[in-house]
């Protein structure tokens, strides 16, 4: 019953959002002094973070693990991104309340992301980047056209030039972000997207009506699998270091695994709810994170066997 409930519900969380619980008070900053000298008067400092203590989050729309560092959990919600450490500490990242739709973390690079949404002024974004961690944002591109609002959004895991969002229509740049054309696709109204952990040619699309994959960039299309037809699929997970290892939440089996890349599935016993975003770690090929429709966060270490919530 939890699943026919909760993905219609899902039609209207992908459009309606609310506050988040950012606490009041004041600023934590943590500033590192690095390589530190009282020569000729001067003191050279290093800026680390400065991070706002929250109490929790709501309507999350993207989450990545650091690539380099496995204790950092990155959220992006309806009001600004944040911040989970070691599972357990909560902060919002930077001054942004924007809300960020659209959510993809470089493979390698701490300090890059990109994202797309809605400001919280009204319109649209455009395509956004960050080169520190998500503290500050620019506009590198409006998109095509016009200031795009990615509701999907993906970056190539293999080669990191390449980012897909979804608008209407599917749109790929070859440049990390700059320039985007457009990609006739047979499906529409994409839930998310999600690049292969190992092959720069694959692409998956988790849409209303099944997932579709392209293995030769997005050119040409076909379902995924049977088990995954014509039924609303939320998201998927690859495993790092072996592609063929899969996690998906759809409406037909819930939160299941695959072992074959995706051909079949078979579903898990889990008390997660309604899943909505995955996030692997680039460390442990078995370390997934798993948010939830009423934003919970889970984490699994045995690739989906066990989860325990870590907010």
């Amino acid at each position: 019953m939890f699943k026919k409930i909760g993905f219609v519900v899902l039609a209207v969380v992908l459009s309606a959002c609310s506050n988040n619980g950012v606490q009041n008070g004041s600023v934590s900053e943590n500033i590192r002094l690095e390589n530190s000298t009282t020569n000729d008067s001067s003191v050279k400092i290093n800026v680390e973070r400065v991070l706002t203590p929250a109490e929790n989050i709501s309507h999350v729309h993207g989450v990545s693990v650091d690539p380099n560092d496995d204790s950092k959990l990155y959220i992006a919600t309806h009001n600004g991104l944040f911040l989970l450490e070691n599972d357990s500490d909560l902060f919002k990242v930077g001054n942004s309340s924007d809300d960020f739709m659209g959510f993809s973390a470089h493979p390698t690079l701490s300090e890059k992301f990109y994202a797309s949404g809605h400001p919280k002024t009204g319109g649209n974004l455009g395509v956004l980047e960050s080169n520190d961690s998500g503290q500050t944002w620019d506009m590198i591109s409006m998109g095509l056209d016009r200031p795009v609002d990615f509701h999907a959004m993906d970056i190539n895991i293999a080669d990191a030039n390449v980012l897909y969002g979804f608008y209407g229509e599917l749109m790929k740049s070859l440049d990390a972000g700059k320039t985007w054309n457009v990609v006739p696709t047979p499906f529409s109204q994409v839930i998310s997207l999600v690049s292969d952990s190992q092959d720069a040619n694959v692409l998956f699309a988790n849409t209303q009506f099944g997932t579709f994959v392209s293995r030769d960039q997005s050119d040409n299309w076909s379902l995924l699998s049977p088990q995954l037809e014509s039924v609303m699929v939320s998201d998927m997970a690859i495993a790092r270091e072996n592609n063929k290892q899969m996690l998906s939440f759809s409406k037909e089996l819930g939160l299941a695994r695959s072992l074959d890349g995706g051909i079949s599935w078979n579903s898990l016993e889990s008390d997660l709810g309604v899943v909505m975003k995955f996030a692997e770690s680039t460390k442990n090929s078995n370390t997934v994170y798993a948010t939830t429709m009423d934003s919970k966060i889970f984490k699994t270490i045995d690739f989906g066997d066990n989860w325990t919530q870590v907010l």
